[in-house]
């Protein structure tokens, strides 16, 4: 695929030529055989033992009502949904500890769709249990080999599994995984997924029980779907059962707005005129300019450019006026993923570009800006592009976040509310009587 994007990369070049001077050969490693390494740098821990802490700093009020619920439960299995940047990570991170702690669970599999999902979890595992792990040790690793006697958490892809799938159905008799956990669970859809769930013991669509007593916990910010049928899978899949707090009332995103836990959304267009999404060297021009502008302001943009080729050019041409800029695409070397996004965390890189590789889960308290340089054909795609851009002042982020764009997505999709399709869906008569 690299090949072709030479062609599109030169056009669009041209295209911002000469008011953004690019060099003529990419510092963007198209044909590298090593990752970049920031300095300082280190390759990422694939086991960690985690050691004892006393320290035990709370939970938002409604994460600890979530733990409650799912650990009062005397069959684990539903889906926790929680508004993005609300922190369903951090929760689903508390259940898990405390399954462990209280000897309910002993091995569990959390399942990412990406690689920065998998690194994400692993951070917040490494960082909760510091804060309040009450056990001797925990075994946190990638790999899906047998797990030890001790209490073990698994943190890998559903791609990793289904492409071991037969060797997990050969495991089962002597391996039993008592809990599996599955981020952006609305994308359990995808059969490959459900197969990769199915081989560690998980409860098939087609069964209301789980012959092996695994307990599945879903995960998902926008956990509703535009077709019931959808919608009506998930809440099947799940048994009807959604987390939810009533601690933050009838509209939870305001509530936490209010708190100051998720920000308030702007909506701007980037200019009164249309540009066809067809131009697009004209659009990545504009983006480049906007960002130029954002930054004399120390704005924190993160950039969805319309194609891969469009991201590498732009992050070029901000770094061809002195602005630290990174792009990250399915291609980028895991390693490299890794040095980027934390760089861009920690203020290192001041502008980071992709195309849709960062549009789920990922999450960066630091954006303040979310530019959308494409059509979004799906709301729910587009509900998870804007969710980067959630975080409010008391989780690192801005009370006032922008999201920017050509076409005018809010009159397109209306306002996101993924999370309400699924939160009022008439799922009772599906309700389980053992969730209780």
């Amino acid at each position: 695929m690299k090949g072709d994007w030479h062609d599109a990369i030169e056009t669009l070049r041209r295209a911002l030529a000469p008011e953004f001077t690019i060099p003529t050969v990419s510092d963007w490693p198209l044909d590298a055989d090593e990752p970049h390494r920031s300095e300082g740098e280190v390759d990422s821990v694939a086991e960690l033992q985690l050691v004892r802490s006393v320290i035990r700093p709370p939970l938002f009020d409604y994460q600890e009502d979530l733990v409650r619920q799912a650990l009062a439960s005397k069959h684990l299995k539903g889906l926790l949904a929680l508004p993005t940047g609300a922190g369903k990570t951090r929760t689903a991170v508390s259940v898990v500890l405390g399954g462990l702690a209280s000897n309910r669970f002993r091995h569990v599999v959390w399942l990412a769709p990406s690689v920065e999902l998998v690194e994400q979890a692993f951070a917040a595992f490494r960082d909760l249990w510091i804060m309040q792990g009450n056990l001797d040790s925990v075994h946190l690793t990638r790999s899906l080999e047998p797990p030890r006697e001790e209490p073990t958490v698994v943190l890998t892809t559903p791609q990793t599994v289904y492409s071991r799938r037969s060797q997990l159905l050969r495991m089962r008799d002597r391996v039993v995984w008592d809990l599996i956990v599955f981020d952006e669970a609305h994308q359990l859809g995808a059969p490959t997924f459900i197969e990769a769930i199915e081989s560690l013991g998980a409860v098939s669509t087609n069964s209301s029980q789980s012959p092996s007593g695994v307990c599945v916990l879903g995960l998902s910010a926008t956990p509703g779907r535009v077709d019931p049928d959808e919608t009506e899978d998930l809440v099947t899949l799940f048994q009807g059962r959604l987390l939810s707090s009533n601690l933050l009332g009838p509209n939870p995103v305001e509530t936490l707005q209010r708190r100051g836990v998720l920000a308030r959304l702007k909506f701007r267009r980037f200019t009164g005129s249309d540009i066809p999404a067809d131009d697009e060297g004209r659009r990545t021009l504009v983006a480049a300019r906007a960002c130029l502008e954002m930054r004399r302001r120390d704005r924190k943009p993160l950039v969805f450019a319309a194609t891969v080729p469009g991201a590498i050019v732009l992050a070029e041409a901000l770094r061809g006026r002195g602005i630290r800029a990174e792009v990250l695409h399915a291609d980028t070397p895991s390693a490299r993923r890794r040095t980027v996004v934390g760089d861009f965390a920690s203020g290192r890189v001041e502008v980071l570009v992709n195309h849709r590789l960062l549009a789920t889960g990922y999450d960066c308290p630091a954006v303040s800006d979310v530019l959308i340089l494409g059509p979004v054909g799906s709301p729910i795609l587009f509900e998870q592009i804007v969710g980067r851009a959630a975080r409010g002042p008391k989780t690192g982020g801005s009370r006032v976040a922008t999201v920017w764009d050509f076409d005018d997505h809010l009159k397109i999709h209306g306002l996101p509310n993924s999370y309400y399709r699924y939160r009022d869906y008439d799922w009772r008569n599906l309700v389980d009587s053992d969730n209780g």
